[in-house]
């Protein structure tokens, strides 16, 4: 039996947008996942209602668009105001082609609809500051301004209000398009957007490029003072579970580090630049991150097409926790992608279903709180687990037993719900005719609780 106690004194707030996803024009994640005006179960707009209503259950807090790689031959223009009259453009990334019907708009309405907030990510390779600061005006403009008026005449007369921008997205890849992988390019050129898009609305919170400890000293050194978030990206491939372990004692602390120095010193921003510097400290934006092995040919071209085993699902669940445990520098994480594409919701001509990685995020979302809780257990318990505090006082405990054993625990406090999802075979996928996943609610109001082998469990404890 394994004693779980939990601190009372340390409370760190935690950010829900860890809890976010991602969409992009990548294979069949929005054209033919998300948008299908030819499917039945589409509405009059092209958008897959039993798509949409996955996603609702799913609830993240925030949705980041329109790429990823693709952004550097997305021109937002192209993709606003009457269907009819958008350019139909081919995705040279990706294959197809763009959705030109899936734009602006719709991607804010559809983050509507699901409870989302919106963070756009601008194109750098081929695109430029004026056109970023345009995309910014059509948004979130409220005056007499010809972007701002654009919006209206397509119907919008509120702003959008997304407040998250990316700056690039990985631009240190020499195979993408761009010259900005010369971290000193990216620096100059990333200053230019910044200016542009901030004097156009000066409450926006920047994204900027983050990767190893010398591109993170180059951009840091020079805009320090107005990034707000620093992105990193995390990829693993299939069965290398200890890749959490790798990232979180290297590449997360590490960076954490860094932005703890730059953090401490004083912000010098000249009023010449007209728009005020940032507010907060600089956190981490896990703006991608999934189990994705590019060289699987059997899940498609890229290994993009992939179904996840009840081990990943376990894998999600200890991400997730990881972040949580990191909550102080760790303040948006979009899960890529959403739909179709490595994602917890698949969709075809049949149908949607929800493949296990689905489960783990939508139980932490909904369960986790609002601040973590110092916890601790016997040395070298085989179980991860984060402790968390909801806005009504009472605490819930966040858990994943990845061994092949039944662990139970003793709490100080009686269990007054778990809830415990689990499979039989870890190896297990869902499917349209199947789904391995089993949910089950207990109210034991008891002090002990069993966890069963390879399982993930929300636990709500009592007074």
């Amino acid at each position: 039996m394994l004693n779980i106690r939990i601190g009372q004194d340390e409370q760190t707030p935690i950010d829900r947008k860890i809890f976010g996803n991602f969409i992009e024009h990548i294979e069949n994640c929005i054209l033919g996942g998300i948008f299908d005006k030819d499917h039945p179960l589409s509405d009059e707009n092209g958008i897959r209602t039993d798509v949409l209503e996955a996603c609702r259950e799913l609830a993240p807090p925030i949705l980041r668009f329109p790429g990823g790689t693709v952004i550097g031959i997305y021109h937002w223009e192209d993709h606003v105001g009457p269907v009819s009259e958008r350019k139909r453009m081919q995705n040279l990334i990706w294959g197809d082609r763009l959705c030109h019907e899936f734009g602006t708009a719709e991607f804010v309405s559809y983050c509507r609809a699901i409870g989302a907030e919106p963070m756009l990510c601008v194109n750098m390779p081929t695109g430029s500051a004026e056109e970023a600061a345009h995309w910014v005006e059509y948004c979130n403009g409220t005056g007499d301004t010809y972007y701002a008026n654009l919006r209206r005449s397509h119907g919008y007369e509120e702003p959008f209000g997304v407040k998250y921008w990316c700056i690039g997205n990985e631009s240190h890849a020499e195979p993408d398009l761009g010259w900005q992988h010369d971290v000193n390019i990216y620096v100059r050129e990333a200053w230019e957007f910044c200016k542009y898009m901030k004097l156009t609305d000066p409450e926006i919170k920047l994204v900027l490029v983050g990767q190893k400890e010398a591109w993170n000293r180059a951009v840091l050194d020079s805009m320090y003072g107005v990034c707000d978030y620093l992105s990193v990206h995390f990829y693993a491939s299939t069965n290398d579970y200890d890749r959490i372990t790798r990232f979180e004692n290297g590449t997360l602390r590490e960076t954490e580090a860094l932005l703890r120095e730059y953090n401490a010193r004083e912000i010098v921003h000249s009023h010449w630049y007209r728009f005020p510097p940032r507010s907060a400290p600089i956190r981490i934006a896990l703006d991608e991150w999934n189990i994705w092995s590019s060289g699987a040919r059997e899940f498609g071209r890229y290994g993009l097409q992939r179904r996840y085993t009840w081990r990943d699902a376990l894998f999600t669940a200890r991400f997730l926790l990881m972040m949580i445990r990191h909550a102080e520098t760790v303040g948006i994480a979009n899960l890529a992608q959403m739909v179709n594409v490595i994602a917890p919701i698949v969709s075809d001509a049949r149908g949607t279903f929800r493949q296990t990685t689905f489960y783990p995020l939508k139980l932490f979302t909904e369960r986790c709180g609002n601040t973590r809780l110092a916890v601790s257990t016997d040395a070298d318990a085989p179980i991860d687990l984060c402790a968390t505090r909801n806005a009504d006082g009472s605490d819930t405990v966040l858990l994943v037993n990845h061994t092949e054993e039944p662990i139970t625990l003793r709490f100080a406090r009686p269990v007054t719900e778990m809830t415990v999802l689990s499979c039989a075979d870890p190896d297990a996928v869902n499917g349209h005719a199947r789904n391995a996943v089993t949910e089950t609610t207990l109210t034991p109001n008891d002090p002990t609780a069993t966890l069963p082998p390879y399982s993930v469990a929300a636990i709500d404890l009592g007074a």
